[in-house]
């Protein structure tokens, strides 16, 4: 009968933990159905299924009534009454070792974990058919309901408690869980506790919970001594004290003994209501649950914190010595070196004799044995099949011999040799039990030494007719259910919750961290195939107390919510609550209207297969505005909060360790099921609605701010984009027909999910105070002038490849589009934001040094004296066991077999772990993107402006910079990753000049008035190239970064205030501060010694390799005389390449032609010589190569540098006017240069010196110098001119470095640099052409030349050497000047000519136009400094002249002095 049941089970709980109990006084009170047990002791050992190295001081149970009516089940309930559930724990420490004892608690704890694996194994519907599957999950569903309307259970006084004085004795603590009231008891619809009688359709059930608590006290005072070692009894612990304490510790939150203890779970009270529909209608949930809580409170301190990490620290100082503990000798090391140094032995040669022992054909053949030999006698059992007494031994000894994992290895395969055996086999109708329709299965009925839970057809149907249980009407229900049919729904409702850091518990109490939040609501719903949660949060509030004298105490707050007064808050659940339970219909009517009224901060809803079946899953996120104020110590706190100390890095990280291999393990379970949803592809609707935090960023937050940055982030929204239906089916029916291109790119198309994402209304904002600066926020604000960066909206296309195994399609596309980007940026604006940031920035390093030399309480101590320990006197008798907490162990069982076998091979795969590395690369495809981004921008503009020093003006707008159509393309593949780069178009807009001329408005522009169509103004291409791509050296050269710049068209306006103007902007406003002066409270930095580096040499690896080509089109430099075009300097085509490889380098230039054209005198054609001022004589102008070269590499030339060159000739036609205007246009810009320098007063501390080291360097160069040309200025009407050409030759420069012979006394001999260098080849010939057309060329100068050879070697200390250090030899050739009369003639009109280019205006006149140019607020500084140099110059020259009359004066007296003593 069912009294055998509940006997047998009640047996099996109580005799596990409990020590004074009586089997037969329990099966006496469950047979007459009142069980009454008074004053139940725990045992020690109750808390070794957790596998924690703990022990029971004290275990007390006051009551456990269980009253059952056996004579009228459906009538009267049945009554759970538990009372004062006191525990008392500590840590496990200075107990004696005993071998048998440790191997039966393993034991008996591997077998409890294998029992509860099989439990749920076997509750599984294995082997059932798909009727037997919803008949148990009908009578299940009986049962649970028939169990519900009739127990009521009362839990009052829980409290179990952890003291350890252990893990630091200086600190010890004490940490426990209070409950004061759990109980659940059975009511009528208007939540009246009653009795459910059968006919009633709806079932109501109250739970109510009573102050629930997590408290931690640290330096507490104990109850007992804080070790595990010795019971209450031995610790001088008096009964009946011990429980009137636990009984007041248990407290409400209302109460004011509250604040005796540091809560980390503050009391929390809640009820629950259960109503359970039996009509079977499905127009109301068949189940649905509402619960009410009025708060959540965290609270953790720092010296909890502390706390927890000494506990871990010894949690794993336990687990570590767990497996040596049984070779441990029992004397102490003084007493038994020799036994201490053979235990050291052992303890490391065992885990390698273990290891070899593990990959001999022995243990192969022992472990095949074993498994053959356990399957065979596990099916024996499995088939009731009765085993003899040696077979029972041997499979006892099996079960102590082999792990865990063995043991669910070979049971799975037993099951499936089982499965098989039975196939096609009518088996005969098992013997039902009790047991067996509560669980679904046996429950190892062979284990039982009796058979009083067996049940026969009349015990069956007896306990059909006691919960109502129709077996055909069930499975026709379960067949006919609609699919909008709600089976639960589960309603939550959280008043109030918060998480809270403090610090200094037992002084100030300082909380740094303060998390609050309001009215969180959770909403379940399952229905028949489908699932609906939705949650909402009503408000948050973050309250930063790290900084002291903070103004911005509310950190983060919704924006727009009216402030909640503390008092409000929280209040506790009495009766009254109970009017929260009322009709259903009523609640869900007035949470509708709470809704209206009040919009939450926070909603979520997730629908699992929706029921429009639009897609298969649903997300809706809304989320209001919030403001969120930055302080930078609020993370250095935090961070600081949560840092462990360095002594409990091993701890945390064994912690750390055994989290990941558990993730691991979950991870390599789930991998089946996850490949599996890949290939069932599953669409999701996403939409997302989320008002972006306003974050505020103060320079101060402890006084008012004079400088606020404003991030706005608006509004972001994501759409999922769903494929239509009918694009799938035009694909599928097309599978026999012929595809197009067009079909393969929608068939492309559909194998991606979409995503729409969208910024909306972002902005950056940088001002004065906080409330001046948001007011600027609001579109509709009157004022811009904070914006740094105006209102933006982004876009972007999220694809997500639906076949990511394909390897042809890319994995994941983002697309995205920026219509214009417009940036505003001031002096006055880039000082704030540099101000802002660095006050931004975390100051880790500030605390860091403040805590360096600050000694811990103790912890450092007990780290010692931890390690020490096992030396101690104490450690003679070793702590008891502890196992580390294992992983999840409910997997299938094949997977459970699959990872023993993993662990049995994980030794041997070491060594071929290269080889399935390569099949993967081969699999790969090198091809397939991974991530493919493309973004364009339409627009990019930036304004410079410059503010006014005295805040009275608006700011002034200086240029424009503009670029459009940027477009960024980057694509990430397995080995290597590409972007590309272009932009369209780049202008800066003068505003300096009032109203320039159209021609001379844009300073810098893209356009190419030569070409027929436009071309992009840029083009970049970057790729970086893995080693490991298999076309790294063939294709790539071995070459990993590769870099493309192409530069099509430059037109750079030279206007002098223009430029000086945002010359003087720019060094005013981005020159860093004088790098000799440090800032105040911080110290110099100082560069590590050399010694330093070289300590730790890695090993020698190849180099990475990274090429750089630059190539340029055309740069022009237009010369802007106010207003008047005057020249234009022209290069074209210029290529640049760069190499580096380690630490070598090749830098390579070719520069084209280069040509200066006048562009005042319109009248003749550009092409001739009087507007063609420089040209270039040959195909390029230079050839520049630059080498740096490796001392430490095998191919070392003997000198660090080389250097190439080799320059063509330029050709200057001397035009007298145009060259006077140019230097004319070039001494006006420094003069203009020289006030703006002088009302700056800071360009002389601007210059940085470079070092440069003296390395060796080989040159050769080659120079061609210019070509001079005079043409003769007369009117004519031929082309050809009169001219006399000055060339003047070339200048060469070479050297060599040449060893000068062996030293002295066997020493290395020196090396002497060799150089070559001079000029030759320098001519006079002139050029005369006669009306008859014939042409005269006569040499004035013959070749002229001038050579010099040095030879130069390192100085030797004192002047020892035998030679100079460095020796000059010089030459030059004849000169010989032939000169006619006309060409004296052309000579004397020179010379009247050309210093005319140099005649320009006087100094006074030029400075007075200067300053007409310029704005009085420049010049105006400009003279008051010229003014006070010159009365310095004058006090100098004063000055001077005294000293010299002084001086006059003293020569004379000398002098005379000097005549009187010769007379004498």
């Amino acid at each position: 009968m069912l009294e055998s049941l509940v006997a047998n089970l009640l047996n099996r709980v109580l005799g596990m933990y409990v020590r004074n109990f009586d089997p037969k006084q329990l099966n006496v009170g469950i047979w007459s159905g009142d069980v009454t047990l008074r004053n139940l002791e725990l045992r020690r050992e109750a808390l070794d299924q957790f596998d924690l190295p703990l022990n029971v001081v004290e275990g007390h149970i006051s009551s456990l009534v269980v009253k059952i009516p056996w004579s009228n089940l459906r009538g009267q309930p049945v009554r759970i009454n538990i009372e004062d559930v006191f525990l008392l724990a500590a840590p496990k420490e200075d107990e004696a070792y005993d071998a048998a004892e440790e191997e039966k608690r393993t034991h008996a704890v591997k077998m409890e974990k294998l029992d509860s694996a099989e439990l749920l194994k076997e509750r599984n519907t294995e082997g059932m058919s798909q009727e037997e599957e919803k008949k148990q999950q009908s009578f299940t569903a009986a049962l649970t309901t028939t169990i519900i309307d009739n127990v009521q259970i009362q839990v009052k006084n829980v409290h179990i408690r952890f003291e350890d004085a252990v893990s630091d004795p200086a600190h010890p603590f004490a940490a426990g869980l209070t409950l004061k009231e759990l109980s659940a008891v059975s009511t009528d619809e208007n939540w009246r506790p009653t009795w459910i009688q059968s006919t009633s359709a709806t079932t109501h059930k109250l739970a109510t919970l009573g102050a629930l608590a997590v408290y931690w006290d640290t330096d507490a005072k104990l109850i007992g001594e804080g070790t595990g070692s010795k019971d209450a009894k031995a610790q001088g612990i008096d009964h009946d004290t011990v429980l009137d304490k636990f009984r007041e510790m248990i407290v409400k939150s209302d109460s004011p003994t509250v604040k005796e203890h540091q809560y980390i779970l503050k009391p929390v009270s809640g009820r629950a209501g259960l109503e359970m529909d039996k009509t079977g209608k499905t127009d109301r949930p068949k189940t649905k649950a509402r619960l009410l809580f009025n708060e959540l409170g965290f609270v953790l301190d720092d010296e909890q914190y502390r706390d927890v990490l000494m506990l871990v620290d010894l949690f794993h100082y336990f687990i570590r010595h767990q497996e040596y503990r049984k070779w441990q000798p029992e004397k102490r090391p003084k007493e038994d070196p020799k036994a201490w140094l053979h235990f050291a032995g052992k303890a490391v040669l065992d885990r390698i004799h273990d290891k070899n022992k593990r990959w001999g054909w022995a243990y192969f053949a022992e472990r095949r044995d074993d498994r053959k030999k356990y399957i065979t006698l596990f099916k024996k059992k499995k088939r009731e099949e009765r085993l003899t007494p040696d077979e029972e031994k041997e499979f006892d000894a099996l079960e102590h011999k082999s792990t865990y994992e063995d043991l669910r290895f070979w049971r799975s395969l037993a099951r499936n040799a089982l499965r098989k055996e039975n196939v096609g086999v009518k088996k005969p109708q098992p013997a039902s039990t009790w047991g067996s329709y509560i669980w679904g299965g046996a429950k190892k009925q062979e284990e039982e030494t009796h058979d009083d839970s067996q049940m026969n057809e009349q015990q069956r149907k007896e306990l059909y007719q006691a919960i109502d249980f129709d077996e055909k009407k069930s499975l026709t229900e379960a067949v006919d259910m609609p699919r909008e049919a709600v089976k639960m729904q589960v309603d939550m409702n959280l008043k109030s919750g918060g998480v809270t850091l403090r610090r200094d518990p037992h002084g100030k109490k300082t909380d740094i961290l303060r998390l609050l939040f309001d009215d969180f609501s959770t909403e379940f719903t399952q229905r028949t195939d489908s699932t609906l949660v939705n949650l909402s949060l009503g408000g948050m509030r973050l309250y930063d107390g790290s900084t002291e004298g903070n103004m911005f105490g509310q950190m983060l707050r919704v924006k727009d919510a009216s402030p909640v007064p503390e008092s409000e808050r929280i209040t506790e659940l009495g009766d009254d609550e109970k009017e929260k339970f009322k009709d259903a219909k009523a609640d869900a009517t007035a949470e509708e209207e709470d809704e209206d009224e009040a919009d939450p901060f926070f909603t979520l809803a997730f629908e699992q297969n929706p029921l429009d079946g639009h897609a298969d899953s649903a997300v809706n996120l809304k989320l209001k505005a919030m403001e969120i104020v930055y302080n930078p110590n609020f993370v250095v706190q935090v961070t600081k909060f949560f840092k462990p100390p360095a002594q409990h890095n091993e701890s945390i990280g064994a912690l750390m360790e055994a989290a990941g291999s558990t993730v691991e393990g979950l991870r390599q379970q789930t991998r089946a099921g996850l490949e599996y949803a890949l290939q069932e592809h599953k669409t999701i609707d996403l939409q997302l609605d989320l008002q972006a935090p306003l974050i505020i960023v103060p320079d101060s937050v402890t006084k008012k701010s004079t400088i606020c940055l404003i991030l706005d982030a608006g509004h972001v929204s994501v759409r999922s984009d769903l494929i239509d239906k009918r694009h799938i089916e035009e694909i599928q029916n097309k599978e026999k027909q012929k595809y197009t291109e067009a079909d393969f790119h929608k068939l492309e198309d559909l194998m991606y999910d979409k995503f729409q994402l969208k910024l909306e209304s972002t902005q950056v904002l940088i001002g004065t105070s906080v409330d001046e600066t948001k007011k600027q926020v609001d579109e509709k604000a009157a004022s811009k002038d904070f914006h740094v960066v105006e209102r933006i909206n982004v876009d972007f296309t999220i694809q997500n490849c639906i076949i990511p195994n394909s390897p042809d399609l890319t994995k994941v596309k983002i697309v995205g589009h920026l219509p214009v980007l417009h940036a505003i940026l001031s002096d006055a604006k880039y000082k704030s934001l540099m101000k802002v940031l660095d006050f931004a920035i975390p100051k880790f390093n500030d605390e860091e040094t403040k805590e360096v030399g600050r000694p811990t309480t103790s912890e450092t101590d007990k780290a010692k004296r931890r390690k020490s320990n096992m030396m101690s006197d104490e450690m003679s008798r070793v702590r008891s066991k502890s196992v580390q907490i294992s992983k999840d162990e409910l997997v299938v069982d094949e997977e459970a077999g699959k990872e023993a076998a993993k662990k049995q091979r994980k030794a041997g795969a070491d060594s071929s772990t290269s080889q399935p590395k390569e099949e993967k690369k081969k699999d790969v495809n090198p091809a397939q993107r991974n991530l493919e981004v493309k973004f364009t921008v339409d627009k990019l503009q930036g304004s410079l402006y410059k503010s006014d020093p005295e805040g009275k003006n608006e700011d002034q707008l200086l240029v424009d910079l503009i670029a459009e159509t940027f477009h960024l393309e980057f694509y990430q593949r397995a080995f290597d990753m590409v972007a590309d780069v272009r932009l369209r178009s780049f202008t800066v807009e003068d505003h300096v000049e009032q109203s320039p001329e159209p021609e001379f408005r844009n300073l810098i522009s893209s356009e190419d008035v030569n070409a027929k169509e436009q071309q992009d103004l840029l083009t970049l291409h970057f790729q970086m190239v893995n080693k490991e791509h298999p076309e790294f050296t063939s294709k790539y050269e071995g070459i990993k970064t590769n870099l493309g710049v192409a530069l099509s068209t430059i037109n750079l306006m030279v206007t002098r205030k223009t430029l000086l103007t945002l010359l003087d902007f720019a060094l005013a406003t981005f020159a860093p501060p004088d790098r000799g002066k440090t800032v105040e409270g911080q110290p110099q930095i100082e560069a590590p010694e050399e010694s330093d580096k070289e300590t730790s040499a890695a090993p020698e690896a190849e180099p990475d390799k990274i090429r750089i080509k630059a190539e340029l089109r055309r740069i022009a430099v237009i010369l802007n005389n106010d207003g008047i075009r005057l020249a234009t300097l022209s290069l074209t085509s210029a290529q640049v390449s760069v190499f580096l490889a380690g630490a070598s380098m090749r830098v390579g230039a070719r520069l084209g032609n280069l040509t200066l054209i006048d562009d005042i005198n319109q009248g003749v054609e550009e092409s001739s010589a009087l507007r063609q001022l420089i040209s270039i004589q040959g195909d390029e102008l230079a050839d520049f190569k630059y080498e740096t070269h490796d001392s430490t590499a095998k191919d070392y030339p003997g000198y660090d540098t080389t250097l190439f060159l080799r320059s063509g000739s330029l050709k200057i036609n001397f035009v007298t006017e145009p060259f006077r205007k140019i230097m004319e246009f070039g001494v006006k810009f420094g003069k203009m240069q020289a006030i703006f320098n002088a009302a700056r007063q800071a360009a002389a501390d601007q210059a940085s010196k470079v070092q440069q080291g003296g390395g060796k360097m080989h040159f050769d160069v080659l120079v061609k110098t210019p070509i001079v040309a005079f043409p003769r200025m007369v009117v004519t009407e031929s082309s050809s001119r009169d001219v006399v050409t000055a060339e003047l030759g070339e200048i060469y420069a070479s050297n060599e470095f040449v060893p000068l012979g062996e030293g002295k006394e066997g020493e290395a001999g020196k090396t002497a640099n060799k150089l070559s260098a001079g000029i030759r080849n320098v001519r006079l010939v002139s050029t005369f052409h006669y009306e008859s057309g014939k042409s005269e060329e006569l040499e004035m100068l013959d070749k002229v030349g001038l050579d010099f050879n040095i030879t130069q070697i390192e100085h030797e200390a004192g002047g020892q050497g035998q030679r100079p250090d460095m020796e000059i030899e010089g030459s030059m050739s004849n000169l010989n000047l032939r000169i006619t009369e006309q060409q004296m003639q052309f000579a004397m009109e020179l010379s009247r000519n050309v210093p005319k280019a140099f005649a320009l205006e006087s100094e006074e006149v030029m400075e007075e136009e200067v300053k007409k140019a310029l704005p009085d607020e420049v010049v105006e500084p400009a003279k008051e400094v010229d003014a006070s140099e010159e009365v310095d110059a004058v006090e100098k020259k004063g000055e001077g002249k005294a000293q010299l009359c002084c001086l006059h004066v003293m020569l004379i007296l000398d002098s005379k002095i000097r005549h009187a003593a010769f007379l004498e």
